[in-house]
C-alpha cells in the first residue's frame, strides 16, 4: 500500500462486503457476487486526514475500528485492508481539481453517522423490474448504501453527474469513465483480476 498515492475522492473497490469472518456474513458476498456477476460488490471513497488514508464507506453492519455501529463509516484504511478481501484503488485523474476533491471530502465528512439504506441497496443490485416501478429507487441522501455514498459525493465534486445517485451500482461506479488508473492494491480469495468493463462508459 505505501507505494500508492491516496487522494480525497479516489474509490476504493471491495470484492467483499463481509467484514467477519461470520458465516452469515460470508454468505452475503456469494449472494452479491451471483446477482450481480461483479467481482467488486462492495465500494467507498478515501479521504485523507493528517497525511494518512481513510475509507469512507456506508456499511449495514460495524467496520472493524469505526466510531459508527453501522451506516457510513470512517476507518484506517491500512486497518481496513486487514478485514477484507480484494481491493482496488480508482484514482481519479491528476488534473482532477483540489476544489473538487476537497468538496468530496467535505461531504464526506458531513455524512457520518448517516444510516445505511438497506432496502434501497437490495433494490439498487436488481434492476430487471426499473421498468414497472417495482425495482427502481427514489433518490434519497437521508439513508444511504455503500455505492449511492460515492455517487453523491462524485456529484458534489462535479466529477460526474449520475440522475439518480440511488440506482448507481458498485459495477457502475467501476465501468464510470473518470478515472486514471485501477490498481489492486490487495488481492483476495478470488486471485489477482482486473475489473470488467472499467473506465468505459458514462455514469449516468
Amino acid at each position: 500500500m505505501a507505494e500508492h498515492e491516496f487522494r480525497n475522492g479516489d474509490v476504493l473497490a471491495f470484492d467483499r462486503v463481509s467484514v467477519t469472518r461470520d458465516k452469515r456474513d460470508r454468505l452475503t458476498d456469494t449472494v452479491g457476487r451471483q446477482i450481480t456477476g461483479y467481482p467488486a460488490i462492495h465500494i467507498g471513497m478515501v479521504l485523507v486526514e493528517n497525511g494518512a488514508a481513510m475509507s469512507v464507506e456506508s456499511h449495514y453492519r460495524k467496520i472493524p475500528g469505526s466510531a459508527h455501529r453501522r451506516g457510513v463509516q470512517v476507518v484506517s484504511l491500512k486497518d481496513r485492508l486487514e478485514t477484507t478481501g480484494g481491493v482496488w484503488h480508482l484514482a481519479l485523474p491528476e488534473e482532477t481539481l483540489r476544489s473538487s476533491r476537497l468538496k468530496m471530502r467535505d461531504f464526506l465528512v458531513a455524512s457520518f453517522g448517516t444510516p445505511y439504506d438497506m432496502r434501497q441497496a437490495a433494490k439498487s443490485w436488481i434492476d430487471f423490474l426499473d421498468a414497472q416501478g417495482i425495482t427502481l429507487n427514489e433518490e434519497d441522501s437521508g439513508r444511504l448504501f455503500c455505492s449511492e455514498l460515492v455517487a453523491f459525493a462524485l456529484r458534489v465534486g462535479r466529477i460526474a453527474t449520475p440522475q439518480n445517485c440511488s440506482e448507481v451500482s458498485v459495477k457502475d461506479l467501476c465501468e464510470a469513465a473518470i478515472y486514471r488508473s485501477s490498481t489492486q492494491i490487495q488481492i483476495g480469495d478470488q486471485g489477482e483480476m482486473e475489473l470488467p468493463g472499467f473506465n468505459t462508459r458514462e455514469l449516468k
